[in-house]
């Protein structure tokens, strides 16, 4: 299996995040439900994007609220 790193990056033309690869190669939107790991605290967590007034990432024990101008940087698979 595969991990693509890269970026979370929020588009306030498009209103909604989208996964950004390394290379800028791949770009794709992200979705309620799509799974990746993200990287807190120079470590990756695999995690959970979900929307409800805002978008955020929920943990096995935590969530955060993504915030619009700052990159992430995430692996997908």
């Amino acid at each position: 299996m595969n991990a693509f790193k890269g970026k979370l990056v929020y588009s306030d033309q498009l209103e909604c995040w989208y996964f950004l690869g390394d290379n800028e190669d791949i770009c794709h939107p992200v979705s309620c439900g799509d799974c990746l790991w993200i990287k807190v605290f120079n470590r990756y967590r695999p995690g959970r994007i979900e929307l409800d007034d805002d978008w955020y990432v929920i943990f096995d024990d935590a969530s955060f609220v993504l915030l619009h101008p700052f990159p992430y940087d995430v692996k997908v698979i």
